[in-house]
Order: C-alpha cells, then structure tokens, then sequence
C-alpha cells in the first residue's frame, strides 16, 4: 500500500464530496415534481403495507406539534418548513419523528445504554482468537446485519454484462482517460425492470503499471465532475463514479423497480429480511469489483470506496459485505452509518424508519421504531466488521445532525481498543492522572507556533488523536467575529501532505473546519490478524468460500495461482491447467443456490508454502428443488506471490458415510 500520507490526503481530497461547492442544486421541472410527488405516494404506501407486513400499529396520534409537552423548550418553526423546528442553536435540525420522539442534542440525556458486546459469542463465550472471530464472531453478526438493519443479499442475483459505451483519451484537460462503463443486468425475469450499473471510469494517461482506484458515488443531483476526481488523479491513483441510482432509485416508491423490483418480479417486498437499497448498492459495487479484476490497467487489490451521508452509510455497508474493499472513507453517515444507535443526538432510528428513508433498510428495521433498545446489534459492530482494513471515518462540528460524537465513540466502543497512557511518576512535577477511556469534555491542545515537522507515518494507527470540545458553536473572538478552532497535534503535522487547504461543512458552508475525528481503524482487537500468517490462511481461505458463494466465475478463478492444480470432489480428473480449472467451475451461475460452508480446519506453515486441512458443508437444491447437503473435506495449498495467498493445490473428496 502507498505511504500512510499518501492515503490520508487522498482521503481528504476525497472528502472534498462533503462541501456543497462544485454545482448548485438546479430548479426542479414541472415533470420532476410530478415524480416526486408519484413516488412520494408509492412510498406512503409501501410504507403502510410494510407496517401491515411485520403486524406493527400505526404509530399515534399525537397532539399538535405546537401543543406537544415533549417539544423541547426554547424551539420555534423554521420559516417556510412545515416540519423543522430550531433552537437557534447552529447544526441542531429538530424534527418529531412518525413515532412522536423529538430530536435531542442534549449530551446528558444522549446515551441510551449499554453497548452489545463484539468480542463475545451469543453463548456467551469469548472471543480469544483470529479463527474464532472469522469462523464464528464475525458470521454472527453479519447475519445480524442481514436480517434486522440492511437485509441478505439474495442469492441468485442475476448476471452483469459489461461495455464500454464512450471514451475520451483527453478527458478532464488532458489529465484522465475517460472510460464510461455500463453494466447490463439480466432482466429476464421481469423486463419491465431495467437497472444498469452506471460507473465513469478515470484512470492516469501517464501510468505505467496498475493504479489503485477509488470509487465515489455521482449520479445526484448536483451535475458535473466531482473536484474529488481530480485530486485523486493528481495522486497517480484512478477514480470511479458510480451513480446508484441507476441501479436502484433512493425510494420507497422504487422498490417495485430497480435491481430490488427485478428480483422480487415486480412485486413489493414480502420477505422482512429482504434487502434494502444500502444493501443493493453494496451487492452493485461488489459487480463493479469483479469488472474491475479483468483490467489490466487497475490494480484490483487495492480498491477504496468513498461516499457522504446515505452514501457513507453505504460505504460502510459494502465495506461489511465485501472483504475486497481494501479502505474506505465514510462521511456524516450518521444513524445507520457510524453513528451509535444508542446515542440519542440528531437523526435517530425513529427517522430512518420513516417514509423518506425506510427503503434503505430491511422491512425488520422497522420494528425497533420507537423501541430502540430492542434492537439487538449496534454500529461499533459493523464497523467491526470492516477489520482488519483501515476505514477513515469524519464528521463535521456543526453537522451535529449526523451525530459525529456518536460515530466516534462507535469507532472506540471495544474495551481494550484503546491503551491508556501509562500515568506518569507522581514525584514528577509534570504528573498527570491517567486518560480515561471515554473523555466527555476533551480539549484540543493549541497548534504549534513553530513550523511542524514531516511526522512519521509509518505507525499512523497508533496514534491517538484527541476528542474534540463539545462545543454548541465556535468560540468568538474580543471583536465578536467567530474563529477557527485549532487543529489537533496530529491534524497540524499533516497539514502539510494535503491537497485540500480547508474542507468546509457538508451541511453548513461556515463550519470552520470538518474533521471532527481522524481514524485508521483496523480494530485492534485483531491487530494480529494482519501479521499472524495463520490469520492470513483462515482470511484466504473464507475469501475462497465468498468467492464461490458469489457465483462469479471470474472472482473464484482469481483465488487460484496459474499453475494451480485441483482435484474437485466431483473431478474425475486431476485438473492442472487454468483451462480445466475454469470448465470444472463453468456450472457455477446454473446453479444459484448452492453455498458452501466452512467448518473445522488445520493451519500447518512452511514459510512461504500453508497447509490448510478441514471439512466444509455443500447445500444446494435437487432438481426436484428439495434442499440437498454433502459434507466435504478438503486441502489447500497455499503460496504466497506477491504478497497475496493463492492456491496452489486444493483436493476436496466427500466425508465417507459412518460405519
């Protein structure tokens, strides 16, 4: 991977997505309104059928927002917006959600209880070990996940056709080659439905050798080039816009549409696991990674995806889904995203839940509206997820609505995530008590009067930067005018790498300063998963399991070393070739609903040479569509080439029937 630096300012310069600079909002047409207000009334009504679907009342009634005794004092009606109160104080949106709880950004009354637990089975067991986590932990809570917050991916999606439909050597002044990519979708099943996966690709004109790329999500309202993208060339690295909403439009009067109307034939959802938008546009972006595997001019495995808002609770979501993402930059993402679900300030699940946003997520989420203790995970846990890769998670200080102190404590919610520094001597004149783990009222030490240093980088995950002031607004000056706040120590000694000299607020164009915090979280917890080489084969080896369970030829190909050999347990050969390797996974898209499932295995190491010995489970459908199992056995061989762990051997036979 590049130099920590490197990385940081292309997050940075990514993030320039936050700032409403580069395009105003244009007028809406009389044909625009009128699709609002159609989907607006599809959704209304989707939403109630949803209610109706998981048997849960309609929430009310409830007194006049003016007469309501839970309105919080001091709050008067935004001129001109039927819904939004304010209190005057700058970042606070106050609404009262369909379920008739007002928006708090009270930090006494923030905290709602205690967090689950990610290092503990659901039997209560520990979690000790890389393998427990990757065999055990981590399925128990994406299926979590999956279930109750974004819903299951189904498993026989249909396949993705790609094309280029333009190019420009010139793009951009001459600083990019434009390839505009479409991915066509299988619509047999329905052909009414007719999501296309939509992605502007940016590569170097000057690169030599393959360029890690990274994707931001376009398509929106605001027309032309992100500034993002440039930023990102400027680096040698490449840039993908992706424009979601040609996979799947952002609402609930689409879902008869798009990719999720395409599987469901039509049809509104029936299923309450069944998959929201966020989990649509994951299952889309992982169909972009398997494109972008077969050019030569990207280097796939170092892929990054970036995205503000919705988008950067879809980041993270795909970042969950996809083990292929290698770092992702995720801003304001707020409830659903980063943001704590029991950290009361700002957008809460209540708002998620309601008829504007509800399709993001599994018709179940629903069911934790005005019941938010109920639910059973919390969003340190998907960001748990996303380890051992780095995620960059920010918000801004006065876009208190996406609750930035929620995110952060999201990011340090594990015991012994965080060391406290040691306390220092108490005969010292210097002593200072010990740090605690969570600082309620922090302060930002003042930047350095002399010229910073280059800091070393190398140990960037280590440091620790501190939480800033909880401030309602920033501090006046004698005069009266507003100042800056100061940067962080580690915020003043990187100022020199970034491109980006200032990042203004996603929601409030005079917010001094964006990064509210700076994280490279792999989470610490497995820290040794990234140098434990048997982590590393347990990793290669579920990598190898997602990619069959994918269905995607080309993505199960890539997991073995072209001099590959393979003995499969329905081989009746002994395949040595990358030809014969293909045609004995040929049938794989025939045959959607097979899956395999790992089991017990044994690591043995040899320095650059692995052994991995253990049995995995089969499950498919007979022809006659009833469920079939066949338990396995199987060894791989592992090599390291290039710093990857391919397969160099796999030999699989079925356990024999018992005695």
């Amino acid at each position: 991977m590049p130099h920590p630096a490197r990385l940081l300012a292309v997050a940075l310069a990514a993030l320039a997505l936050c700032a409403p600079a580069f395009a105003q909002r244009p007028p809406l047409t009389p044909e625009q309104i009128e699709e609002r207000r159609r989907l607006s009334e599809l959704a209304a009504a989707d939403h109630r059928r949803t209610m109706d679907l998981l048997g849960l009342p309609q929430p009310g009634p409830f007194p006049a927002p003016e007469e309501d005794p839970t309105r919080p004092p001091n709050t008067t009606r935004v001129v001109g917006n039927p819904y939004n109160w304010t209190d005057g104080q700058p970042g606070h949106v106050i609404v009262r959600s369909g379920w008739g709880n007002w928006s708090n950004y009270d930090y006494t009354k923030a905290d709602l209880g205690p967090l689950p637990e990610v290092l503990k089975l659901q039997n209560g067991d520990p979690v000790r070990d890389a393998h427990t986590w990757w065999q055990k932990r981590r399925p128990e809570i994406l299926a979590l996940f999956e279930t109750e917050i974004y819903g299951r991916i189904p498993a026989d999606t249909p396949a993705v056709t790609w094309e280029v439909t333009a190019t420009d050597d010139h793009a951009l002044g001459g600083t990019a080659k434009l390839q505009r990519l479409l991915g066509r979708i299988d619509n047999s099943r329905p052909p009414a439905a007719t999501p296309t996966l939509d992605v502007a690709l940016y590569l170097p004109p000057s690169a030599t050798k393959p360029v890690p790329v990274i994707v931001i999500f376009g398509g929106g309202f605001r027309p032309g080039v992100p500034p993002a993208v440039s930023q990102i060339l400027a680096e040698g690295w490449g840039c993908a816009v992706f424009n979601p909403n040609a996979l799947q439009l952002d609402s609930g009067g689409g879902l008869a549409e798009g990719i999720i109307g395409l599987m469901n034939r039509g049809q509104p959802r029936t299923d309450p696991s069944d998959w929201g938008s966020l989990a649509a546009i994951s299952w889309g972006l992982s169909r972009v990674i398997d494109h972008f595997e077969t050019l030569p001019a990207i280097d796939a495995r170092r892929l990054g995806l970036q995205g503000h808002s919705r988008w950067g609770k879809a980041t993270l979501v795909a970042m969950a889904y996809e083990p292929r993402w290698a770092i992702g930059f995720s801003s304001c993402s707020g409830t659903c995203g980063a943001a704590l679900f029991r950290h009361n300030i700002g957008q809460n699940i209540d708002n998620v839940a309601g008829q504007s946003e509800y399709h993001w997520m599994a018709p179940n989420f629903l069911k934790y509206a005005g019941h938010w203790l109920d639910i059973p995970i919390d969003q340190h846990q998907l960001i748990a997820l996303i380890a051992p890769r780095p995620v960059f998670i920010t918000g801004g200080t006065e876009d208190l609505w996406s609750d930035p102190v929620g995110e952060f404590k999201a990011c340090v919610a594990q015991p012994g995530l965080r060391t406290p520094r040691r306390e220092r001597p108490p005969h010292r004149s210097n002593a200072r008590p010990r740090r605690r783990a969570c600082l309620r009222r922090p302060r930002l030490p003042q930047p350095r009067r002399r010229p910073p240093r280059r800091p070393r980088l190398a140990h960037l995950p280590g440091i620790r930067p501190p939480l800033p002031r909880l401030k309602q607004s920033p501090p006046k000056s004698a005069k009266g005018a507003k100042t800056r706040p100061p940067f962080c120590a580690l915020c003043a000694s990187l100022r020199p790498f970034f491109s980006v000299p200032s990042v203004t607020s996603c929601k409030n164009q005079t917010m001094p300063r964006l990064l509210l915090f700076l994280f490279l979280l792999p989470l610490s917890l497995f820290a040794a998963s990234t140098s434990d080489p048997k982590s590393e084969i347990t990793a290669a080896t579920q990598s190898w399991a997602d990619a069959f369970n994918s269905r995607q030829l080309d993505r199960v190909l890539a997991q073995y070393a072209p001099d590959a050999v393979l003995w499969g347990t329905r081989s009746q050969i002994v395949r040595d070739t990358p030809e014969l390797i293909r045609d004995y996974f040929s049938n794989m898209p025939t045959q959607p609903h097979t899956r395999v499932t790992l089991g017990e295995s044994r690591i043995r190491l040899f320095g650059a040479i692995a052994i991995n010995t253990g049995t995995y489970t089969f499950t498919g459908r007979a022809p006659d569509r009833t469920p079939t199992t066949s338990p396995a056995r199987f060894t791989f061989v592992f090599a390291q080439r290039d710093n990857r762990w391919l397969i160099i051997e796999h030999h699989s036979s079925a356990v024999p029937a018992a005695r």
